[in-house]
């Protein structure tokens, strides 16, 4: 697999892909600052969605979802900008 990641320093967004293209995308997302050791994947790995039982102190889950959105975002904006962007 090939990965893109975005870390903002509180958070790191990962997106692997196939480069042959015969497998999905596969996704990773942790809050850094609780889980400095990166061992809870907020992620469905498969769908990139946020698990049901995603959680990080201080946050709701539609804070997380948000967060989400905002790593997705800036993780496909710096693809297309670099034009890293994978075919």
């Amino acid at each position: 697999n090939a990965v893109h990641m975005l870390s903002t320093g509180d958070w790191k967004y990962c997106r692997y892909w196939d480069d042959q293209g015969d497998e999905p995308d596969q996704y990773e997302m942790y809050h850094l600052v609780s889980d400095r050791l990166e061992t809870n994947n907020l992620l469905d790995f498969h769908t990139g969605e946020l698990l049901p039982n995603a959680a990080v102190p201080g946050l709701t889950r539609a804070e997380l979802q948000a967060q989400l959105e905002v790593l997705r975002t800036q993780l496909f904006e710096q693809e297309s900008q670099l034009l890293l962007t994978p075919i």
